[in-house]
This record gives structure tokens, C-alpha cells and sequence, in this order.
């Protein structure tokens, strides 16, 4: 994770450019500094050691071997600390960031400028108390479907490892949906307590601060979790008996997207329809449908996006990954984890990240007649 004085120096800078004539800065604190130690750090948790990970991939007609080196995971049990629960920020009641819980220093500027920790929490005698909490929020990522299943709810697996029931704070953008599907994934005992508003803070006589299991582009998860949420997500969703629906083969369109459409997609679609792909938007589909139809999937097609995090509900399934330029192991990592068969097709290696791009065609047909 970044140091403290970096992420500090560069919110300042930016805070000075675009709030030159506002309040002062939130300090931002480390838990390893000590006099916030002193006061708020109760205990450091070890959830998991370092490990190294290996895959195999394809790469200009060779096979090649894919190493990824994940860190230590730890978590944090904090004391008499506030916690922004649709964020999972923590903030000491003098007023100051605890580093841990912020965002990524890219996303902490970003939401800096868009004036997210303008706002100090209410007084202490207008916020709840709760005993002991823990989010599925904070750290270093933020955001959309694919770090909601990725990087947020496997925080709960922790707990199942911990044998701790705290309360389990969520965001207030959570669906309902969602929210029924944490519940069958938390541990008996765990209450859930959902945030009303952007604005609400709760006071934690004790937070436990659980980090993201997986690292930064890899979206490796434990087996364990991975068996859980077919268990009491999939099963109940999607009964194996529905025979109607096995091997179904989806392609996942970004065209009601901004970034990384498909530019030649007439084409590309064209092309799967003729091994027997159906067409979908996840976006319009509600999370029970995304359940229901991906974990029939036996292929899953598609540009880099959170519609591909869909494959966490699929059995056995190959999974093909087109980029504009030069591949994310986002969902490299994710397959592995799920026991997937991967491939990708990446496009000019200059290319930018989230430009629109053309699939070669070629290159799909390849695998596709390769493999089916």
C-alpha cells in the first residue's frame, strides 16, 4: 500500500488546486504511527500468508507460465474510531483519515476533488454506537459490480475463518438483492446494518478493518468462498434440475457502455451466433438473473468489463477476453481461481486502456473452432 506521506502530499497538492478557499485538509494517519496505535489499535489479525501464483497462458504461439506473488493479508481491530458506512473509511474522533481504509491514492484525489471528504461526520452524540463492526467497504478499491463480488463481499469469509459475528455495515447503494445474498453468505449470528444516506457515520467502540483478499489487477479468490457462494447463492437461484438451461453460451456486449466497445460487434456477433452464443447486456438484467443464466454458462464471451465478474457463478466454463490493447489479469486470475479454461484476445499494444477497439475475427474463429 502506498505510504502515508505520499497519498498525504498528493491530496494536498490537490486539494490547493481545486480548494484553495475551503477548510483545512483531514489529517491522514497510519495505524502503524504510534500515537494512533497507542490510542485505536487493538489488535493486528493475520488472515493469510504470502503465496505465489501460477497459470499457464498462451503468448505468440507459445505456451508460457504466469506468476503473480500475492501479500500477506492482516486485519485490523480498531477502538473508540468512526466509521462512513457507505465508504468504510474510518476517521479517529480528532478528526483524522485512517490510511488503511482510504481508497487507492488515484481514487482518494478523485473523490477528494469531487468534494467527498469535505463534510466532517455529526458530533459524536448525534451518530449511533454500535459495539463491534466490520464493512464490506474501504481500502484500496472501489466501486462497481465486479469489486462488490470480488474485493467487498468475500470480506465475509474472514469472518466465517475468524468466528466473529460483529455487526456488518453496507453501503447504502446496495440492492436488495444483494443485500438478501449477503445475508445467506454471512455467518449465523451476523446482523447486517445498512446505511440510510451517503452522509451517515456510525461510532465503533470496535471496527474490525478487513482487507481486500485479492491484489491489485488479479481477482484471485479462496476456494473456500468460492465454495460458499455456490452453495447459498447459486443453488438457491439456479436448482441444477432447471436441465432446460445447462450449457448455455453468452456473449457480454459493452454497447450501452462509454468505454472499451466493440467496434466490428455486427460482425463479432455474427460470428458466435454460428456456435450457438446468445447476446447479452448484464446491465439490464437484474443480480438474480445474472445468477441464474451465467451459472447455466459453459462459454462466456466478451470485452474487459464488470459483466465478465459473472463467471464466478459458472461451473467448468471457458471464458474467452477481449482487450483494446495490452491485457488486465483482472479476470486472468478470477478463472483460475474458479477452475475456468482462459483465453484472450488482446489489440495493439499502444492502444489505450479504455479506447473502443475492433476483436480480430481470425483470432476468435481460432478458439472457437478449436475448443467447441
Amino acid at each position: 500500500m502506498i505510504s502515508v506521506s505520499t497519498l498525504r502530499s498528493g491530496v494536498e497538492r490537490l486539494y490547493r488546486r481545486f480548494r484553495p478557499d475551503e477548510r483545512g485538509l483531514p489529517d491522514i494517519v497510519s495505524v502503524h504511527d504510534a500515537s494512533v496505535g497507542r490510542r485505536h489499535l487493538k489488535e493486528v489479525v493475520p488472515l493469510r500468508g504470502a503465496h505465489t501464483l501460477h497459470a499457464q497462458r498462451r503468448h505468440a504461439g507459445e505456451e508460457k507460465e504466469l506468476t503473480r506473488r500475492l501479500p500477506a493479508r492482516r486485519a485490523y481491530r480498531l477502538q473508540n474510531v468512526r466509521v462512513w458506512l457507505d465508504e468504510g473509511i474510518v476517521m479517529t474522533p480528532q478528526g483524522k483519515l485512517v490510511a488503511e481504509t482510504l481508497p487507492s491514492h488515484y481514487r482518494t484525489l478523485k473523490r477528494l476533488r469531487a468534494g467527498a471528504y469535505d463534510g466532517a461526520p455529526p458530533a459524536r452524540h448525534a451518530m449511533e454506537t454500535v459495539e463491534q463492526c466490520t464493512s464490506l467497504k474501504g481500502g484500496r478499491y472501489h466501486g462497481n459490480y465486479y469489486h462488490r463480488w470480488v474485493d467487498e463481499i468475500p470480506r465475509l469469509q474472514a469472518l466465517h475463518r475468524l468466528g466473529e459475528t460483529p455487526v456488518v455495515t453496507l453501503p447504502s447503494g446496495y440492492p436488495a438483492q444483494l443485500v438478501q445474498m449477503i445475508e445467506r453468505l454471512a455467518p449465523a449470528g451476523v446482523r447486517l446494518h445498512q446505511a440510510t444516506s451517503r452522509e451517515e457515520w456510525v461510532h465503533a467502540r470496535e471496527m474490525l478493518y478487513v482487507p481486500p483478499m485479492t491484489d491489485d489487477y488479479c481477482g484471485y479468490l479462496p476456494a473456500r468462498f468460492v465454495r460458499t457462494l455456490r452453495k447459498n447463492v447459486v443453488e438457491v437461484l439456479a436448482p441444477d434440475d432447471d436441465v432446460n438451461t445447462q450449457g448455455r453460451r453468452y456473449y457480454v456486449s459493452r454497447a450501452g457502455g462509454d468505454t472499451r466497445r466493440v467496434l466490428n460487434e455486427p460482425a463479432v456477433t455474427r460470428c458466435l451466433s454460428e456456435h450457438g452464443f446468445e447476446t447479452v447486456r448484464a446491465e439490464t438484467l437484474s443480480i438474480r438473473e445474472q445468477v441464474r443464466r451465467f451459472s447455466k454458462a459453459d462459454w462466456i464471451v466478451g470485452p474487459h468489463g464488470a459483466g465478465l465478474t459473472n463467471m464466478m457463478f459458472a461451473t467448468g466454463c471457458t471464458i474467452v477476453e477481449f482487450f483494446p490493447g495490452v491485457p488486465f489479469t483482472h479476470y486472468r486470475w478470477l478463472s483460475e481461481s474458479l477452475g475456468h479454461t482462459y483465453h484472450s484476445i488482446a489489440g495493439e499494444s499502444d492502444a489505450e486502456k479504455n479506447a473502443d477497439f475492433a476483436v480480430d475475427l481470425s483470432r476468435l474463429r481460432q478458439i472457437l473452432e478449436a475448443h467447441t
